[in-house]
């Protein structure tokens, strides 16, 4: 019972003060959207599988030069035909 006139004292106050209640009930629902949104995202980018046959074969080829790995300046097509010139699986 006490949780019911609680609630009740909420509703009143919020009914008081409409433009507060419109604005938090806005800002809410964004942000319970943008985490859905996300959840969405996450799940489709770590759990499905790829559209490709054979996916689970798909490599990832990287350049180091020193020791260093150039993994975000990507691979140019002259590395990319010396490693596959080299290669002997495919």
């Amino acid at each position: 019972m006490w949780f019911d006139i609680r609630y009740a004292i909420c509703v009143k106050a919020l009914l008081k003060s409409p433009e507060f209640s419109s604005m938090a009930v806005l800002i809410m629902s964004c942000g319970l959207a943008l985490t859905l949104y996300r959840v969405s995202v996450i799940n489709t980018i770590m759990f499905t599988p790829l559209p490709y046959a054979n996916s689970q074969n798909m490599v990832l080829l990287n350049t180091v030069v020193n020791g260093a790995s150039l993994s975000d300046s990507g691979l140019n097509y002259l590395d990319y035909a010396d490693i596959k010139a080299r290669n002997t699986t495919w």
